[in-house]
C-alpha cells in the first residue's frame, strides 16, 4: 500500500467518525428534546385544567396522546403507541387526509370524527369510510355542546327521510320536527316518565342517557340499570355537559374510564375557544 493509498484511508476513517459522531449527537438531541416536550406538556398542569386532566390518565402512551391535543404539539405524538401516531398527528395538525392511512376501519373512523370534533372541521367527514356517520356525530355533538352557531341546515341534505328530520330538528333546536319519532324526541327535555315507552327504538338505559343529558343531571346515570349504558351515560355527560373527572371515576370500565379522562381534557379544550 503505497502513501497515497494510506492518506486516502485516514480520510475516510475521519469522515466515517465525523458521520457517527454527527447521528449520536442528533439521536440525542431528538430524544433530550422529545423528553422535554413531554415535560412542559407537564407543567403547570394545575393551572390549566384540560392538562390536568391528562395527567390523570395512567397509561403513559395514552397520556401523551392526551397532552399533544390539548398543547396542539405534534412531536409529543412520536411518544403514543404506534399504532396511533398517525391519528394524533392528524388530530393536532386538523389533517384529516392522515386518517386514510390509519389501517384498523375502528380506529380510523374515530381518527376522523375527532379531528372534526377538536377542530371544529366538518370537511373531515369527507375522508371517512361512511360519511353520513360522521357528520351525524359532529352535528350531535355540536347539539349537546350547544355550540347551534356552528350548525347548518345544509349539513342534513346527506340525509334522507326520517334521518334528514332527525337531523333538521337537532340544527334548529325545534323537536316538533320529530313528529313521533320518540328516538328523536328524546334528545329533547322529556319527564323520566317518556323512558317507559315501549315502542322507542332505544334501550331504556340509552333513553335515561338522554335525560341526564338534556337535564345535565349526571345522577339520573345512576338510575341506569345496564352497566355498559350507565358507564357510557357518565362518559357522555363529561364529554359534552360537565367535564367534571370525578365523574370519570363511576365508570367501571377500566379503558372507558381512562379515555374519559381524554374527553374531559377535549371538553374543557373546547370551552377555551368558545
Amino acid at each position: 500500500m503505497n502513501k497515497k493509498q494510506r492518506q486516502n484511508i485516514i480520510v475516510i476513517l475521519i469522515i466515517f467518525v465525523i458521520v457517527v459522531a454527527v447521528g449520536i449527537s442528533y439521536l440525542l438531541f431528538s430524544s433530550n428534546l422529545l423528553k422535554t416536550n413531554i415535560n412542559n406538556g407537564l407543567s403547570n398542569s394545575n393551572s390549566n385544567p384540560a392538562k390536568q386532566a391528562c395527567t390523570q390518565i395512567t397509561k403513559k402512551e395514552r397520556q401523551n396522546r392526551c397532552l399533544a391535543i390539548v398543547n396542539k404539539d405534534r412531536n409529543l405524538c412520536n411518544n403514543v403507541s404506534e399504532d396511533d401516531i398517525l391519528a394524533c398527528q392528524a388530530i393536532v395538525e386538523n389533517k384529516p387526509e392522515l386518517c386514510t392511512k390509519v389501517e384498523l376501519s375502528i380506529q380510523k373512523k374515530t381518527c376522523v370524527n375527532e379531528v372534526a370534533r377538536v377542530n371544529n372541521n366538518i370537511n373531515s367527514c369527507d375522508f371517512a369510510d361512511d360519511k353520513k356517520d360522521c357528520v351525524g356525530s359532529y352535528l350531535a355533538g355540536l347539539y349537546w355542546d350547544k355550540k347551534f352557531d356552528l350548525m347548518n341546515q345544509k349539513y342534513c341534505d346527506i340525509f334522507l327521510d326520517g334521518d334528514k328530520n332527525w337531523c333538521l330538528a337537532l340544527v334548529t333546536q325545534d323537536k316538533s320536527v320529530c313528529g313521533n319519532n320518540s328516538a328523536c324526541l328524546s334528545l329533547f327535555v322529556q319527564p323520566l316518565s317518556f323512558c317507559n315507552n315501549q315502542q322507542m327504538s332505544k334501550s331504556k338505559g340509552e333513553c335515561l342517557r338522554d335525560r341526564a343529558m338534556t337535564q345535565a343531571d349526571p345522577n339520573i346515570c345512576d338510575l341506569i340499570n345496564d352497566i355498559n349504558d350507565k358507564n357510557r351515560c357518565f362518559f357522555n355527560i363529561v364529554g359534552h355537559i360537565n367535564p367534571d373527572i370525578s365523574l370519570c371515576s363511576k365508570i367501571s370500565d377500566p379503558e372507558l374510564e381512562q379515555e374519559c379522562l381524554s374527553n374531559a381534557a377535549v371538553k374543557i379544550l373546547l370551552n377555551t375557544q368558545e
